[in-house]
């Protein structure tokens, strides 16, 4: 395969109020979960909801956005790309971990 893609779409509840973060260059960074939706039968063959959670980070004029029409509980769909980085814990250990790196939100409905 010459070209490989990396994209996402997720639709879900934020978890979260977005939180806020500039960076040197006084770019705006917004950071939230996103909750996904599963249902898997049970043994007794009853639906059992199972809930996902993803990281996002909105950049730029997005996160402007996120900061304030974002809130706990809405429901939106997200479109971007996963991003692997190195985070270091309060602890000095540090972990690997998957976000999105999200292009485009939409809000689907409010909380």
């Amino acid at each position: 395969m010459k070209n490989s893609i990396n994209k996402v779409t997720l639709s879900g509840n934020i978890g979260t109020i977005p939180t806020i973060k500039t960076t040197a260059s006084n770019k705006k960074m917004a950071f939230l979960s996103l909750g996904t939706h599963e249902f898997l039968k049970t043994e007794e063959g009853k639906l059992k909801k199972i809930t996902i959670w993803h990281k996002v980070i909105l950049t730029g004029k997005l996160a402007e956005i996120g900061e304030s029409l974002l809130t706990k509980g809405a429901a939106v769909q997200v479109a971007g790309k996963l991003v692997n980085r190195l985070v270091k814990s309060k602890d000095g250990l540090v972990h690997k971990t998957t976000e999105i790196r999200a292009k485009d939100i939409v809000i689907m409905g409010k909380a």
